[in-house]
Formats: structure tokens, C-alpha cells, sequence
């Protein structure tokens, strides 16, 4: 067996070493049966009190607490407790005593990392624990370092070579033991690590919790399938003479999207945890990594036409160009408007989307259906064949950042958005579905202006059918169309959606009675050639506050939330206060009302009766058929605003390009990134006794972590990150 960098054979005359690393031991001077389990006591507070009642062991108690007392303030941080010379280890365990770094230190520096406070993780991430290092004398010298301490890199890189697994174990048992010092002493520690670390060592435990190991049985199979997904729609179809490997490319898009970050920041970020990047003493940064630039143009590409059998200047080497966008329609033979032509160009056609812009879009939807195929299968059983959904259709803007330095026209794919700065947005349409309370994205679109709006909204349904059953489609007011409405029927699927406040609505409402009416003969006007389309329209009464809280002063209470007297307030007439007619609302509760404000859907559901308002109690009403019912399933369509907020706010990268194609990768890459965290979720909460269906088991934040390790290629998927529970 080779030995490890610079192994001095003069430190194990007996070949004990070599022996030890074939069987991976614990300790190098003991066979792995005789090596005992390695447990740490439990913290002071969590013993039991198990001495006999008839013992009086109050002072004891009371002179142990004193003497904690006079140890804890001997101790300022955890560094403190960190005793150097006491770490227990051999000279095998090194397995390269030739370092510029004492073996000594870099194990303190390494326990320290897993016990120190940290920003919301369980460990100190390796260049935070570099910068600590560096800046902090006192801890260093705690440590045991002289002068001198070592890189990010230097930490990272020996962690994995220097020591053997077993001992990167040990450490592990090490820093327990020191963490339950440090808990003992009210110091500072990383966070959860009495459920982490601690737990990891301590005695008594029961040796299988079922619930806990079907759980992390799930999420593991869950970040594995998200993380090939990732890895399979990114790529780039590079050309073999580039000199970056296409999944550095990747692993930048994940690092852009885990922090909301612009590319060349997370491309700086990624290069610095790959080792791509040196920082030099002076403050100078050495770049062994593609720019931005690079990064963008390589995204980018992937829509563009490739030229094959283009020749350079040098008839012997063989290259390739990528067209620009604008170079894809010709000025010469353009008969309408350039502008036009352009957007026409980048527009994706929904139903025949195999153009050369619409890869990312393509690639999207195959992703999507992976997804959904796993929730479906045997072994997650989150969908069932028979099961059906309400799908939910919108459109999402993204911010267009106009560059300050040029006056010229918006690029090419923005909306007209006056409301905004700008005065310009970018567009998705997008379909969305709940599995368990939580939005999950089904199908999503480029929306150009060149777009169609009723090609779109059948595209999405189409889609949307292919993958899940359709019950009812929901969408605001812009959708309301006589040929979107049709289409739905045909489909076989029912809809409801918002209607605005037009001059044959206001009309039809002035007859409206009661909190609740209807009317199920009410007629739709479009233009084009379908220009009717019978259907029912449903008025509410509008919940609204008073006074908008931005109004609202400091010391003034909160107004109701709605104009609605609560039922049975009145004297007790006898009535069941969960099954009134739409008559009795009228005479109990609004003789004297002033002119109700309606809020109008309208629906191909049957509506034959007022119901209960969902925000008074429900309990025991079936809203099936009923005007409040509708108002309840409309309701449930806003859940897809906080999936849009946690799109944007959480899993997206920011960006100021115009190009679509680039955008379209970075909406890929958001949408994919959301839905996975949704699927992870949704999966354990279906499965997990202990968790109610809607339970967010693993934060946000802690699955963009622990994804983003595994998605990149160069990190080890056990030392970057805690590899601990993740919920």
C-alpha cells in the first residue's frame, strides 16, 4: 500500500500504519472489535435525578454548582476549552508530518470549526474559520498556532488528505466532548449542536428512531433526484477546445441561485471553495476561473444558432461561432417592423417549441415532469393516478434594470409595466398546482409580447394535462376571454375566474341582494369570432380594512377586517347559523345595510344556493354548488402569490441581462430549484406520521445548503456541509 504525502516510515517502525489503514480502525493499537464506543456524558441538565429520596444531597449540590461557577469564569469562548496539549492522537494519524502546519493545531482549528458560533449553521464554514484565524491573535495562539495560520484551502484540503476517516471520527468525538464542556460552562456554540453534534455521542439514546430514518431516507432520495435533474438539463454543448469543463458552469449557476447573487459574485464564491481562485498576501486575487462574461455568453449560446465548418484565419484550426441574437433575422428582407421581427424571433412558439430559442424552455419542462414522476412513484405515493388538482395560471414579472448610460429602446422580450420605475418587465406565464398546500410550478412560459395569449393559457393547460388531472382552472381578471373560457370546457375542466368591474357587471350586481348572489344566465363579450360564451357570475361582498395599514397611526387599533355582521350575534331566532338561505342573510343581517361592494368570479360551476361565507365556520357546509363555495375555491388561487415571493426572494439569481436566453436559463434554474424544495417537503410530510401534510419540514435555506453541496462537483458531499439531520 502507497503510504500518505511524505510519510517518515522511521514514525512506525512496526508497519502499524499500514495495517491500520487497511481496516480503517479508530485506533492505530487496537484491533476494531476492541475499541470501545465512543459516547460523551450527557449535558448537566439533562441528567436525571435518580438519587434516594431519603438522601439529603443539597449542599453537595450546591458546592458542585460553586466550583462550576468558579471554572465557567476561566473561560471566556470555546477556543478557551480547547486544550492543545491534550489532544489525543498518535504520530500515525498524521499522514503528513512534513506540513508547514503543526498536526496539534489543525485538529483544535478543526474542533473548533464544528463547536464555534456560526451564522446560522451548525459549522463555521471554512473561510470564515481562515478569516477568524487570521485576524484573531488570541484564538490562534489558544490554538496553538505560531504566528503564521493557514489558508481556507490549507484547512479544507487536509481535512480530506492529511488525516485518516477514522480520525476525522475521532474529531468529531473530540469537539462532543469539548461541546458538552462548553454547554456546561453557558458558553456560546454553533447552533442545534446538543441535537447535532452531541447527539451524535451520547449514551443511553435509542438505537433506531423509524420515523427519523424513514424521514431522512426521503429527503436524501429527494436531494439525489434533484440534484441529477440539475446536473442533466445544464448543459452547455461546449466546444471541445474550450478550456473550462461545463460543470464549473453549473455548480456557478447554484451558487448565483443559493445566494441571490449576481454572476460575478457567485462565480467568485465558487471559485474561492474549488481553490480556483488564490488570494495573495497583499490582498491580490489570482483568477484560475472563467469571468461573468464567459459565464453568460456560454448560457447564452445554448439558443443560438451554431455555424458548423467555420474557419479562422488559420486554414489548419477548426472552430465554431455562435450567432448573435439580432443576427438571426436579417434587416434586408424584413417587410414589417425590425422590432417586431426581432421579438418573433425569441419567441417561443407553445405549441411547436422545437425552435433554436427554446432550449432552455424545453429543458424546463422535461425537468418538470421528472419531478412530478417522482412524487408519483410507488415509493413516494404522494400523487395517486385518480388524484386531481386545481391549476392556478399567472403571469410573474421580473425586474428589468435599464442601463443608465444608454438611451435607447427596451430589449427585446420586456412588457410595457407603467406601474414600475422602469416602465418595463419581463414575463413568465406560469401554471401552478397544490400538492399538500404548498404551490408547486406544473408549467411555465416565456411570455414575449409576441406571445398569444390564448396560445399560451392552452399551451399551460395542455401541459398541465399531461402530467396531472385538471379539475378547475383559477386566474385574475386579464384572463377572462370568451376563447380561453371555451377552451377550458372543452377540456372537460370547470374554471372560475375573477371578473373586474365593467359596465354589464355593475349592471348585473345593482340586482344583487344579501351578502352572496348570482346570476346563472350571465353572457361574456370578447371581440374576435367567438364572441359570446354563456356562464354564471358570482358577486360577493367585498372584505376590506377601513383605514390601510400604511395610514394607520402607531396607537390606532386594527379596524375589522370586513363589513360582515358575524352570525348569531342577533337574538336567537331559532335558525342554524351554518345553513342560511340567501333570504335570510338578506332580512337578518342587512335591512339597514348601506350598498354592498361585490367582488365578482365568473364560473362554469352550478350555483344553486348563497352557502357560508368560509371566513365565518364552515364546519359541517358542503360549499359544493353553493356562491361562497366558489369565493373559498377562488380564495385558495392567491397561494400562488407566496410561491411567486419565494421564488423571487429565495431561490432566484439576480441579473441585469437582456439577453432572454440567458434570463430563460435563470428562470430554469429558480423554477426547478423552488419545485424541488416544494417536492422535498411535500414527500416527507405525505409519508411521515409525525408531520401534518403541510409542515415545512426542511427550511428553505438548509435545502439550498445542502443541494448546493451536491450539486458541486468538486466539494465532498461529507465535510462541507453539517451531515447531520436537515430539517
Amino acid at each position: 500500500m502507497d503510504k500518505g504525502p511524505d510519510q517518515d516510515t522511521r514514525d512506525d517502525p512496526d508497519g502499524l500504519v499500514e495495517v491500520i489503514a487497511e481496516n480503517d480502525s479508530d485506533d492505530l493499537y487496537a484491533p476494531p472489535e476492541q475499541v470501545p464506543e465512543k459516547t460523551v456524558r450527557r449535558p448537566v441538565d439533562e441528567v436525571p435525578d435518580n438519587s434516594p429520596d431519603d438522601l439529603d444531597l443539597d449542599s453537595l449540590d450546591d458546592a458542585v454548582e460553586t466550583v462550576r461557577s468558579l471554572l465557567a469564569d476561566r473561560y471566556d469562548d470555546v477556543s478557551d476549552i480547547i486544550r492543545p496539549p491534550l489532544i489525543d492522537a498518535v504520530p500515525g494519524d498524521d499522514l503528513k508530518p512534513g506540513s508547514a502546519y503543526d498536526f496539534t493545531p489543525m485538529v483544535c482549528a478543526w474542533i473548533y470549526r464544528l463547536i464555534a458560533p456560526s451564522d446560522g449553521y451548525s459549522v463555521v464554514s471554512w473561510e470564515d474559520l481562515a478569516d477568524r484565524l487570521d485576524e484573531n491573535d488570541e484564538l490562534a495562539a489558544n490554538l496553538g498556532f505560531d504566528g503564521d495560520t493557514p489558508s481556507e484551502k490549507t484547512l479544507r484540503t487536509q481535512w480530506q488528505t492529511r488525516i485518516r476517516p477514522g480520525f476525522r471520527d475521532h474529531v468529531r468525538y473530540m469537539a462532543a466532548e469539548c461541546a458538552v464542556k462548553a454547554e456546561e460552562y453557558e458558553l456560546e456554540t454553533a447552533e442545534d449542536i446538543r441535537d447535532n453534534l452531541i447527539a451524535e455521542h451520547r449514551p443511553d439514546e435509542p438505537e433506531v428512531d423509524p420515523i427519523g430514518e424513514m424521514e431522512q431516507g426521503i429527503k436524501e432520495d429527494a436531494y439525489s433526484i434533484q440534484a441529477e435533474i440539475i446536473r442533466d438539463v445544464c448543459s452547455y454543448d461546449r466546444d471541445d477546445s474550450s478550456e473550462w469543463e461545463s460543470h464549473l458552469f453549473t455548480d456557478a449557476a447554484a451558487h448565483m441561485c443559493r445566494r441571490n447573487e449576481y454572476a460575478e459574485q457567485g462565480i467568485e464564491r465558487m471559485g474561492k471553495d474549488y481553490g480556483l481562485i488564490e488570494e495573495h498576501e497583499d490582498g491580490s486575487e489570482e483568477w484560475n476561473v472563467f469571468t461573468q462574461q464567459t459565464f453568460r455568453r456560454t448560457v447564452r449560446n445554448v439558443e443560438r444558432t451554431k455555424i458548423d465548418g467555420y474557419y479562422d484565419d488559420d486554414d489548419d484550426a477548426y472552430g465554431a461561432r455562435w450567432l448573435p441574437p439580432h443576427d438571426l433575422v436579417d434587416p434586408a428582407i424584413v417587410t414589417g417592423d425590425l422590432r417586431d421581427a426581432l421579438e418573433e424571433s425569441w419567441t417561443i412558439d407553445p405549441h411547436n417549441p422545437d425552435g433554436e430559442t427554446a432550449t432552455w424552455h424545453l429543458r424546463t419542462e422535461e425537468a418538470i415532469e421528472r419531478q412530478i414522476e417522482w412524487l408519483r412513484d410507488e415509493e413516494q405515493g404522494v400523487i395517486d393516478e385518480d388524484d386531481t388538482f386545481n391549476l392556478r395560471i399567472d403571469y410573474t414579472t421580473h425586474n428589468y434594470s435599464k442601463h443608465s448610460s444608454t438611451d435607447s429602446d427596451a430589449p427585446v422580450g420586456v412588457h410595457k409595466q407603467t406601474h414600475l420605475e422602469t416602465g418595463y418587465a419581463w414575463k413568465e406565464l406560469q401554471g401552478t398546482i397544490k400538492i399538500n398546500g404548498r404551490a408547486f410550478i406544473i408549467a411555465s412560459l416565456s411570455y414575449t409580447p409576441q406571445n398569444d395569449q390564448f396560445q399560451g393559457v392552452r399551451y399551460i393547460l395542455d401541459r398541465a394535462r399531461e402530467l396531472v388531472n385538471i379539475d378547475t382552472v383559477m386566474a385574475d381578471a386579464e384572463f377572462v376571454d370568451t376563447k380561453i373560457c371555451r377552451y377550458i370546457r372543452q377540456c372537460g375542466c370547470d374554471y372560475a375566474i375573477r371578473k373586474g368591474a365593467t359596465d354589464t357587471v355593475k349592471d348585473t350586481v345593482e340586482g344583487f341582494e344579501g351578502r352572496a348572489d348570482w346570476d346563472s344566465n350571465w353572457t361574456l363579450m370578447s371581440s374576435g369570432r367567438r364572441k359570446t360564451h354563456n356562464t354564471t357570475l358570482v358577486g360577493l361582498e367585498k372584505d376590506f380594512k377601513s383605514v390601510p395599514d400604511h395610514k394607520k397611526k402607531d396607537d390606532e387599533e386594527d379596524e375589522p377586517d370586513t363589513t360582515l355582521d358575524d352570525f348569531g350575534d342577533d337574538e336567537d331566532d331559532g335558525l342554524d347559523d351554518q345553513q342560511l338561505t340567501l333570504k335570510q342573510i338578506a332580512e337578518e343581517s342587512h335591512q339597514d345595510e348601506e350598498e354592498i361592494d361585490y367582488f365578482c368570479i365568473i364560473t362554469s360551476k352550478s350555483v344553486d344556493r348563497a352557502g357560508i361565507d368560509p371566513d365565518e365556520n364552515p364546519i359541517g357546509h358542503d360549499p359544493e354548488g353553493s356562491a361562497w363555495g366558489i369565493g373559498r375555491l377562488y380564495r385558495d388561487r392567491w397561494g400562488v402569490e407566496t410561491a411567486f415571493r419565494d421564488k423571487k426572494g429565495t431561490f432566484a439569481a439576480k441579473t441585469r441581462s437582456r439577453d432572454p436566453g440567458y434570463r430563460r436559463f435563470l428562470w430554469m434554474m429558480e423554477n426547478l430549484l423552488y419545485n424541488g424544495w416544494v417536492m422535498l417537503n411535500t414527500a416527507v410530510a405525505d409519508q411521515s406520521p409525525d408531520r401534518d401534510d403541510d409542515e415545512i419540514v426542511v427550511k428553505q435555506a438548509t435545502y439550498l445548503d445542502e443541494l448546493d453541496r451536491r450539486v458541486l462537483s468538486g466539494l465532498s458531499l461529507d465535510l462541507e456541509f453539517p451531515d447531520v439531520e436537515f430539517g
